[in-house]
């Protein structure tokens, strides 16, 4: 089994060092970077591509978690970011979601939801816990809206498209001549803002919405 390969970013290093006391005896998870900044590791791409995922607060003096988000994915775009933060509003929610993003955890919450929310950001998934989670299932669980098309731009209609005729990852993003990290990064975007968890459902929502003929 590979260990997940974490980085902390938090301005407080008491928060890091109680981060890393989280997983200090986790055989899964090994802290391996760590900084009070986020510009920092920004500049140190070859870095960022090492890590798993990231796990930043929103309030960072230099640059905040959100445009940190949005940043590291310009660099990355399957950079797997987890905001851990003592907001748990729906402002700062919404905007890490829309930034991109992989789950929102708040400060107040047991170790156990941490260390669940990692591994499952490190598994592609998306994890939003406590209210975070309604938040995100009011603002974006639009399955069942008629409207739900237009918040998708017209390459992410795409790529649901080429997903229901059952293309791979590496055969959509030679298609839409993007890379397969890209390809990754707007499936999971999708799946967010439609409000589904499994490519079953994306099928679905595919044919209900006439984007795929059966």
């Amino acid at each position: 089994m590979c260990t997940i390969k974490i980085g902390v970013i938090d301005d407080h290093k008491i928060v890091r060092n109680g981060i890393k006391a989280v997983f200090h005896n986790n055989s899964e998870i090994k802290v391996v970077y760590e900084s009070g900044t986020a510009l920092k590791l920004l500049n140190e791409p070859a870095l960022l591509e090492k890590l798993d995922v990231i796990i930043i607060d929103i309030d960072i003096p230099d640059l905040s978690g959100i445009e940190f988000v949005i940043k590291a994915m310009e660099i990355k775009p399957d950079i797997k970011v987890l905001i851990f933060s003592a907001y748990s509003d729906e402002h700062h929610v919404v905007s890490a979601v829309r930034a991109g993003a992989k789950g929102y955890v708040s400060k107040d919450a047991d170790n156990i939801v941490l260390i669940n929310a990692v591994k499952e950001v490190n598994e592609g998934n998306e994890y939003f816990g406590g209210e975070a989670s309604k938040i995100v299932f009011k603002k974006f669980a639009i399955f069942e809206n008629e409207n739900s098309k237009n918040v998708l731009s017209n390459r992410e209609l795409r790529i649901i498209k080429y997903i229901a005729q059952g293309l791979s990852v590496k055969d959509i993003s030679e298609k839409l001549f993007v890379s397969s990290r890209t390809i990754e990064a707007d499936k999971s975007s999708i799946m967010i803002k439609l409000g589904v968890t499994n490519i079953i459902d994306l099928v679905k929502y595919a044919i209900k919405e006439n984007i795929v003929n059966v």
